[in-house]
C-alpha cells in the first residue's frame, strides 16, 4: 500500500492506558482497548466497510451502535448492530444486544438478551 493511500485511509486505535467517559462517534476501522464508559457510535467510512474490535483489556459499560463489531473484552450495556457481532471465547457480555447476525463462540460468558434482526 502506498503511503498516501494510508494516510487517506479511517482508522483509529485507542490504547489500554486510557479510561473515556462521555459520548464518542468514530468511523473508519477502529481497535479499542481501554475503560469506556458512555455512548459509543461507530459508523463505516465513506469509502469502505470498516470494523469495530474491542480487544481483550477494553471494558465498555454503556451503548454501543455500530455496524460490525468483534468482542475479546466486556462489554455491560446495549449494543445496536446493523451487521455482525461476533462474542469471542474471552470475551464476557452482559445487557442487550440486537444485530443482523451472531456468534457467540464457546468459553465466553454472555448473560445477554438478544435478537437477530435489523433494527433501523
Amino acid at each position: 500500500m502506498e503511503k498516501e493511500q494510508l494516510i487517506q485511509k479511517s482508522y483509529n486505535i485507542i490504547g489500554k492506558e486510557n479510561f473515556l467517559t462521555g459520548q464518542f462517534k468514530l468511523s473508519g476501522f477502529t481497535r479499542i482497548a481501554c475503560q469506556i464508559d458512555g455512548k459509543l457510535e461507530h459508523r463505516p467510512s465513506k469509502e469502505e466497510h470498516t470494523h469495530l474490535i474491542l480487544e481483550r483489556e477494553s471494558k465498555v459499560k454503556g451503548e454501543i451502535f455500530c455496524e460490525d463489531l468483534e468482542i475479546f473484552g466486556e462489554v455491560d450495556g446495549k449494543i445496536q448492530s446493523k451487521g455482525k457481532v461476533v462474542i469471542h471465547s474471552s470475551a464476557i457480555v452482559k445487557g442487550e444486544v440486537s444485530c443482523k447476525n451472531l456468534v457467540i463462540y464457546p468459553g465466553s460468558h454472555t448473560e445477554i438478551q438478544g435478537k437477530t434482526e435489523n433494527y433501523y
